[in-house]
């Protein structure tokens, strides 16, 4: 399961890269997945292997995670000597995406609103959420290794940002929608148990015998 989990983490770092720079490998791996690890090189300076530390105590060579993950399994990714993001891979816009949900749902919190989490969701402006997604580390990681102006990683923002706008709105609108059915079930189901008692009590054969309090 451990080496699953691993897998599953370095092939999705690597979609999100057209080129790596061995030497990169460590910050890439810790900023996006934690991971900890370790470049292996020969004696001229070529990577060689990555060994990953894993948090449950495991270490893995990355032959033994995968046959085909490795640094030299993988020249085209390897070999280069740059490090370069994929501007236009489906795993960066997922990247993106998750960038801009934690931006909603922190300054959803950090407002303390009274309003429900869908009304802030349609009231608060873009701007608001790319200066909040500005300061998030999973941000700051995507535009370290994109290497592209502010221009076009804006364009890449506004790309996704009504996608997911739609999509958390639509979610939050139904959530909120069946806690309020629960909530006023509830309130009918108490009413409803209240009047039998009542009725009970007020259709009691004794009452009528039964003297007050002195």
């Amino acid at each position: 399961m451990v080496k699953k989990r691993l897998e599953k983490q370095l092939r999705t770092t690597y979609k999100l890269f057209r080129t790596i720079n061995p030497e990169h490998l460590l910050d890439i791996l810790k900023s996006h997945q934690k991971l900890d690890c370790k470049v292996g090189y020969d004696e001229k300076g070529k990577a060689l292997d990555f060994t990953i530390y894993d948090k449950s105590g495991y270490v893995f060579k990355s032959g033994e995670i995968a046959n085909d993950i490795g640094v030299l399994q993988n020249p085209e990714l390897f070999e280069s000597g740059f490090t370069q993001m994929y501007s236009e891979s489906e795993q960066l816009q997922l990247e993106l995406q998750r960038c801009i949900k934690e931006a909603y749902r922190s300054t959803y919190q950090s407002f303390r609103s009274k309003l429900l989490f869908s009304d802030h969701i349609h009231r608060i402006p873009i701007k608001a959420i790319a200066a909040e997604m500005a300061r998030s580390e999973r941000f700051l990681f995507l535009q370290k290794y994109l290497h592209t102006d502010n221009r076009e990683l804006g364009k890449l923002i506004r790309a996704q940002f009504d996608i997911v706008k739609h999509e958390i709105y639509g979610t939050e609108l139904m959530r909120e929608e069946r806690q309020l059915k629960i909530k006023a079930d509830l309130v009918k189901k108490i009413d409803r148990q209240t009047t039998v008692q009542y009725n009970k009590a007020t259709n009691n054969p004794f009452r009528a015998f039964a003297k007050p309090w002195n």
